[in-house]
């Protein structure tokens, strides 16, 4: 007999809500301790448990799978006598077009239980959990409309196969007078969730041997799909016995009919069902976990083994065998430990801040930077891979991108996979697990993507593929179809189609359409057809599918119907795209990107070589697998394709497939639509099946996914990043003058970091300070590289991977090996390889603090359902444009849906990030459920900033109902005037909205004040800055682009915390002193040196004390924190200044300049570069039409003038010359008409413009995009005149002194006390943010003692310097007579003594060291005393400690870079043959200077022979004519002193 407890009844338990024990990491069994009939569906990123309520029906919801939260009751049952007023049972929740229903079972009375119906409730809006109507009872007989014949019916689920809806319930043959009865399982088409559109037909009976018992039952349907299987899971035996358990129906063919009960196919045996510990299993729902990679059954279990109905709800993994069937395992004990399921996101937890303390001061293990470790095309050894990792080690390099590459170096002994070559790579891992490096390799032979020389052509990438031809009907039609073109020998059909000819000719196909199915890289972001021919329209019921007409060989054989028809022939073939870079016996076909088959074969082929070898070591170091940046074209097809289309979004395309080759099916909207559905298929497709299912075969292995989730491929990028453990951006160093177009590089660093913060990833990698081939040459130094990189961390990048580090396989050639002509030297070879441990020590301070807590941003800008092109990143691109001081993330669709809420009027994430406004930009097109989930968050106190969407996308949203939908959640969101300023108020959010919206107007409205920004900034200096919050502790990292000392006043949004500073180079940490606390606010003055950094941090923890408001010297005002008002300077400073002026300046370029505009990666309207020297500002905003300023980029190479009139720099023109060293540039503009002078030499001019030119001197922002310049230079003069050669000649003569630091006061304190220092004499008034004045006078500072006396300088043997020389005085090394000195690479050791006076040494005074210009790391030994190592500017270190009265020593270790060495190896003969042209810039430098043939000495690993040059590369990057770099200890040396000023 059926003994069902009334729900009420088991929910009155249920309300009590006992949670299953959760602990760090894994949950245990019940999860509820008493209920039954469990429920649970996955939607928008929310688990909801619909359960019976005392009196109705509740729902609730979680975040967290494994835990279920007390219930809101929805529904209540009518009152007694209706038909559903009692005995309601087991309801069921579904979402379908925008609403919730909610299937239930009910009865006017009971027991006897005879008069169960099913009923379905609607919801009245989006919202779960909000009211709902009552639709009525549902028809379950046996001929649809026979009400009086209407049948018992309970558990009725839900079934959307293909777009068409089916109910599935338990349910009598008959009516019965006894609930003794057996119960059957049965469907039923639908019209709608609430109405039935056929009469049941029965598909299971309880007829098998595990069915049967006192009362045989086949009940609780519930549906699981997998892949393109579908079953229908059931319980059978009895649910009061502890013998209940499940089976299950599978349907035995996707194109099957439903109602044909031979289309299911019953299980021979029980799927799922009791132990000895466990007993009577049954009614489950399944899902997934919260990240979709793991899938979990939700069922509840007998408490007791006597009869009865006291149940708990349980939950727990299972997975699918080979043959698709689910493996549900055994059910596991009560307490046995599970792991939580996959995704489950908890708040970030804070790292204590005497940890934090720690890992800043004595380096975090875990923030060490990593590198790119390229093995050059099998040029690899067993001791050069030790020698790598032990260096690597030295310097505080934690883990490695170890990528196999080719890129014009010769072959090598080692061939890639050989045995050989595994043995290296077990020999590698090995010793980087000795020595705690971590490693990743790239999944396959070079750096994009997946693929290799196992990859089959019906594996590979795949793309559409058709021919055409045109028959008369009215006959039998027998022809060969033309076979459509192919690649590789491999073509398969898809679909033959008919369709009426076009009456005025043959098809031309509509604009773009190679784009709009991604033939072609949209990169215009197009997604609506613009041009068509009106008469060549495609009617979708005229298309007839001849598919199953047409033979294997082609041959098709049809009663065409009269009139003129056109036969397409559409199949798929593939794209012959292969790996990139790889090296020579690793190329091969790149793998299909939408099947999860060809990913797999490439990944097991790769792992059944590759496993073995790391297998050891998987626990003991972190080992991971990368996808680099997508570099391998378009895919728009896989083998399949149409029944994943089908399935994903409920119709079939074939009759819509001729859009894909051009053609207007339906109507132009029709086809955009449906084009936007392939479009997104295919973008699911790629994240789901590739990286996805990437992710999810490294994490089978104990392996560490990551990817580089950008480029030109039929992505959306931040879901494909999404889909992987670990995202990685990229940023570049020097000039772009081959990607001189390719914003894609600008862009990634935010791009990466968005989608780690949306995500709760913790890391955000990058391919850093990498270069091209002009900008890297051993020019590069860590200095020249800290404000790019700092400008990365501001980006949000928190992990280092330097790129990049060739594997060096000879011991001691230098510097050897490249990776072609790409990428920064960072490699054992290289001079600064081992002082480089400094700079390493900055970043992973940096890192340890931006690696913990939460970003924080106050906006999320909204990045569109286009699903084409580049995503929007920068600032400049976004609309509105985010003011400086309020940082914002990216968010797309997906993220909306299913990680985010609101609470506290704030869009949270389940990490725990949060942001205050949703910024929509002007997006034309939305999806439907997107807006519907948009307006239930303003509801709840959202505000939005965007304008109302035109239209929804796809053709699943495409009805009269869904576009009368569209527009009321359009009103209700925007109203119905669309001209007016949108102010309007949604329940408890916002919404704004006007054309020419500035964010601003919104601040003030919602009264968010800036969280950064600079309140006196005199020199308008570039500040970078990055926020995150760690627990209760505020973080800024502040930043100075410039090489020039700033003093600058801070504003940053936090109150009551007390701030410090932590200084990234030497991991000191000190309280400010100077700050002043205002309303929300806290400003504090803060002193950055050339590129400098700090990072100021608030905190609670720590004791109040009293603050320096302003700091006077002689009555003059040093420093006043409670300037908190930020001025917008004035920029138009020359409006009388125009077409005759002369500009003067002296330079040191580090780097080239880009000379000329030629663009070989194309998509971008307007060339650019960066680090100009004077960069141009907009000239029509500033001046007016028709006016322009001039600016210039100057590099080692030359001069290039730019000048900005509409908002973007243009390039005017270039001079190519060589500049060595400290240069004069003059720039004369002479009737619009630029010239240029270089030391004071006449080298170019250039017809003037059609604008009027003024100099580009004015004060220019982060906002127009200025960056820094990459070298050094002075001020810039102005002179109002056109100056004669003769005054450029006197300029030159006159030389340029570099001007020393007059800061006369350190407001950041001393030794980490209350200590300042005073620079010079004075009368120092200090005033506390209480008013009160504290006078301290400074006397007897004492002025700087110049070490000017003699020096002797020692090289290092082999490097074709003398053993040791004498300076008079100091001056650049590359000045020197001496041939060997003039072109020295590596460390050279200077000498002196000099003389300290008692007097000049006290308790009170500090003495600085100060180097002067370096050129470019010293090393400084005082008295024997290692004081570090001097890396970034100033070159100063306090040697207090060390000095002693009388005689001391000093000995300083300068090291330069490798140029000036291999410019002077140019002088000398030959030694090996490259590609002529070495040195070259432009593209040509890709080949030009690449070895034609590694020498025998190299290769058999013997010393180079003695005599001739001096160094060894596998790229010529110079000429004998190439300019030398400045060079060793220039200096002025001195001795600086400062007074210690005590504040108590």
């Amino acid at each position: 007999m059926i003994q069902r407890l009334s729900f009420w009844i088991i929910m009155i338990i249920c309300s009590t809500m006992v949670y299953g024990q959760e602990h760090d990491g894994y949950y245990t069994n019940p999860i509820l301790s008493s209920g039954a009939d469990p429920w649970v569906i996955k939607h928008e990123g929310w688990y909801y448990y619909c359960s019976g309520v005392p009196g109705g029906i509740g729902v609730s919801r979680s975040r967290d799978l494994h835990k279920i939260n007390p219930p809101v009751c929805v529904w209540k049952v009518p009152e007694k006598g209706q038909w559903n007023s009692t005995c309601v049972w087991a309801p069921e929740l579904h979402f379908w077009k925008g609403k919730w229903y909610i299937y239930y079972a009910a009865g006017y009375s009971g027991p006897p239980f005879i008069h169960q119906k099913a009923g379905v409730l609607e919801s009245v809006t989006s919202d779960a959990m909000g009211k709902y109507v009552d639709k009525g009872m549902l028809f379950t007989g046996d001929a649809l409309g026979d009400w009086e014949n209407n049948r018992w019916a309970i558990d009725m689920t839900l079934l959307d196969h293909k777009g068409q809806l089916y109910a599935v319930w338990s349910g009598w043959e008959g009516n019965e007078l006894t609930d003794k009865t057996q119960q059957h399982l049965y469907i039923a088409k639908m019209v709608n969730p609430w109405t039935m559109a056929s009469g049941r037909v029965k598909i299971s009976s309880p007829d098998r041997y595990y069915e049967q018992g006192e009362l045989p039952l086949n009940e609780g349907p519930q549906i699981l799909k997998h892949e393109k299987d579908v079953f229908i899971v059931y319980s059978c035996g009895q649910s009061w016995l502890d013998t209940y358990k499940l089976s299950y129906l599978r349907l035995k063919d996707s194109d099957a009919d439903l109602l044909d009960p031979e289309s299911w196919i019953k299980s021979e045996k029980p799927v799922f069902e009791g132990t000895n510990q466990v007993l009577g299993v049954g009614h489950a729902s399944f899902t997934t976990s919260p990240d979709d990679r793991e899938y979990y059954i939700c069922y509840h279990s007998k408490r007791e083994k006597t009869p009865g109905w006291k149940r708990d709800i349980r939950l727990q993994k299972f997975t699918f065998d080979a043959s698709g069937v689910p493996c549900f395992g055994k059910p596991v004990s009560v307490g046995e430990k599970l792991p939580l399921p996959s995704g489950t996101t908890h708040l970030v937890k804070a790292k204590s801040m005497v940890d934090l303390e720690k890992d800043f001061t004595e380096l975090s293990s875990t923030a060490r930077p990593y590198t790119y470790w390229f093995w050059m095309n099998g040029n690899i050894t067993k001791e050069g891979i030790t020698k790598d990792l032990e260096a690597m080690h030295r310097i505080g390099v934690g883990g490695v991108f170890n990528l196999e590459g080719g890129t014009g170096i010769p072959k090598g002994a080692v061939t890639y996979l050989s045995s050989e070559w595994s043995e290296l790579k077990a020999h590698a891992v090995k010793e980087a697990a000795r020595l705690g490096i971590d490693y990743v390799m790239h999944n396959c032979p070079g750096w994009s993507s997946s693929g290799g020389p196992w990859i089959t052509p019906e594996y590979s990438m795949q793309k559409l593929t058709w021919s055409e031809i045109e028959v008369v009907g009215g006959e039998q039609i027998d022809t060969l179809l033309p076979q459509p073109a192919m690649e590789l020998g491999y073509y398969k059909d898809v679909a033959i189609l008919a369709f009426p000819s076009f009456r005025n000719g043959k098809p031309i196909g509509f604009s773009d359409w190679q784009l709009l199915n991604n033939s072609v890289f949209n990169h215009k972001g197009l997604i609506d057809i613009r041009e068509y021919d009106k008469e060549q329209v495609i009617h979708p019921e005229d298309v007839i599918d001849l598919t199953k007409q047409v033979d294997s060989n082609g041959c098709l054989s049809w009663e065409a119907p009269s009139g003129n028809w056109t036969i397409i022939r559409l199949g798929h073939t593939s794209t012959g795209r292969k790996n990139c870079a790889a090296p020579d016996t690793g190329v091969g076909l790149e793998c299909d990107k939408f099947s999860k088959q060809a990913i797999q074969l490439h990944f097991n082929k790769m792992m059944d070589l590759l496993y073995p070898l790391i297998k050891p070591y998987v626990h003991q170091i972190q080992i991971g697998l990368e996808i680099d940046s997508w570099e391998v074209g378009m895919q728009n097809w896989t083998s399949g394709f149409e029944d994943e289309f089908c399935e994903r979004t409920g119709y079939d395309l074939i009759r819509y497939l001729p859009a894909m080759t051009g053609k207007i099916v339906g109507s132009k909207e029709i086809t955009e639509r449906f084009l936007w559905d392939i479009r997104r298929i295919q973008a699911d497709l790629l994240a789901d099946n590739y990286y996805g299912e990437f992710r999810s075969l490294c994490n089978q292995y104990g392996l560490v996914s990551y990817c580089e989730p950008y480029d030109r491929g039929p992505m959306e990028e931040l879901q494909i990043g999404s889909r992987v453990d670990g995202v990685m951006g990229e940023f570049w160093n020097g000039l772009s003058a081959i990607f001189q177009n390719n914003l894609m590089m600008r862009r990634t660093a935010k791009l990466a970091s968005s989608i780690a913060h949306i995500n709760g990833q913790k890391i955000v990698g990058a391919e850093a300070y990498t270069s091209e081939p002009e900008s890297g040459r051993w020019q590069e130094y860590p200095f020249a590289l800290k404000a790019v990189g700092d400008k990365a961390f501001t980006e949000g990048i928190n992990r280092m991977v330097v790129h990049r580090y060739a594997m060096q396989p000879h011991s001691n050639a230098v510097p050897a090996m490249t990776l072609g002509p790409w990428g920064i030297h960072f490699d054992r070879t290289n001079t600064w390889w081992e002082p480089a441990r400094a700079w390493m020590d900055y970043l992973n301070r940096c890192q340890t603090l931006l690696q913990e807590g939460l970003f924080v941003a106050d906006l999320a800008y909204f990045t569109g359902d286009n699903v084409v092109g580049y995503t929007k990143v920068h600032r400049n691109e976004l609309n509105p444009e985010p003011p400086e001081g309020y940082d914002y993330d990216l968010m797309n669709t997906e993220t909306l849906l299913n990680r985010a809420w609101i609470e506290q009027g704030r869009l949270r994430l389940p990490d725990g990030m949060s942001y205050r406004i949703l910024v929509l930009q002007e997006q034309s097109y939305i999806t439907l459920g997107l807006l519907r989930k948009l307006r239930e968050m303003v509801e709840q106190g959202l505000v939005i900033v965007g304008a109302r969407p035109h239209q929804t996308v796809g053709f699943q949203s495409y009805s009269i109902a869904e576009e009368k939908e569209f527009e009321q959640l359009c009103n209700e969101l925007w109203g119905k005037n669309t001209t007016a300023m949108i102010d309007r108020n949604v329940g408890k959010g916002r919404v704004f909205w006007e054309a020419s919206l500035n964010l601003n107007q919104v601040f003030r409205q919602i009264q968010l004040k800036p969280d950064f920004e600079v309140g006196d900034n005199p020199n308008s200096a570039p500040i970078r800055y990055i926020h995150r919050q760690i627990g209760d502790t505020d973080v800024y990292f502040v930043t100075n682009q410039r090489r020039t000392p700033e003093d600058i006043i801070c504003n940053f949004r936090v109150e009551g915390k007390v701030p410090e500073f932590w200084n990234p180079l030497t991991g000191e940490r000190s309280r400010a002193l100077v700050y002043q606390k205002n309303e929300g606010m806290t400003s504090v003055p803060i002193q950055l040196d050339e590129y400098g950094s700090v990072f100021v941090v608030f905190r609670s923890d720590l004791p109040e004390q009293t603050a320096i408001r302003s700091i006077y010297k002689d009555s003059e005002c040093l420093v006043d924190a409670s300037v908190v008002s930020v001025e917008e300077q004035e920029q138009a400073k020359y409006f009388g200044v125009k077409d005759d002026f002369s500009i003067s300046l002296w330079v040191k370029p580090e780097s080239d300049a880009m000379l000329n505009t030629d663009n070989p990666m194309g998509y971008i309207s307007y060339p650019w570069t960066e680090y100009y020297a004077i960069y141009p500002s907009h000239g029509e905003l500033l001046y007016g039409t028709g006016h322009a300023t001039c600016g210039m980029a100057i590099g080692r190479n030359g001069v290039a003038v730019w000048e900005n009139a509409k908002g973007y720099p243009e390039f005017k023109m270039a001079v190519e010359k060589p500049i060595s060293g400290w240069s004069h540039i003059c720039l004369v503009y002479k009737e619009g008409a630029p010239h240029i002078y270089i030391n004071g030499e006449y080298v170019a001019y250039k017809t003037r413009s059609l604008e009027t030119i003024h100099p580009g001197l004015n004060p220019t922002t982060l906002k127009e995009g200025a960056s820094y310049y990459n070298g050094d230079m002075s001020v810039p003069v102005l002179f109002q005149r056109v100056l004669s050669n003769k005054e450029i000649s006197r300029l030159v003569a006159e030389g340029y002194v570099k001007k020393a630091d007059e800061r006369a006061l350190n407001w950041v304190p001393y030794a980490d006390n209350r200590f300042l220092l005073a620079w010079h004499d004075g009368n120092y008034d200090f005033i506390t943010s209480d008013g009160v004045k504290k006078k301290i006078k400074v006397e007897k500072v004492g002025t700087p003692v110049m070490l000017n006396q003699k020096w002797e300088i020692t090289f290092p043997d082999d490097c074709g310097a003398p053993e040791k020389i004498t300076l008079p005085k100091l001056f650049s090394l590359h000045k020197h007579e001496d041939e060997g000195v003039k072109y020295f690479s590596g460390t050279a050791t200077y000498m002196t003594d000099f003389v300290i006076k008692t007097s000049m040494l006290s308790d009170e005074k500090v003495v600085f060291l100060d180097l002067g210009a370096v050129e470019v790391m010293a090393e400084v030994i005082v008295n024997g005393v290692n004081k570090g190592i001097l890396w970034a500017r100033p070159y100063s270190v306090d040697v207090t400690d060390v000095l002693k009265p009388g005689k001391n020593t000093l000995e300083i270790k300068v090291t330069n870079q490798w140029t000036n060495r291999l410019i002077g190896d140019e002088q000398l003969p030959e030694e090996n043959e490259y590609v002529p042209g070495g040195g070259i810039n432009g593209i040509a430098a890709l080949s030009r200077g690449a070895i034609k043939k590694l020498p025998d000495w190299y290769k058999n690993g013997v010393n180079k022979p003695e005599g001739g040059r001096v160094a060894f590369t596998t790229w010529k990057h110079y000429r004998k004519d190439s300019p030398l770099l400045e060079s060793g200890l220039i200096g002025p040396v001195r001795l600086v002193f400062a007074k210690k000023i005590e504040l108590k």
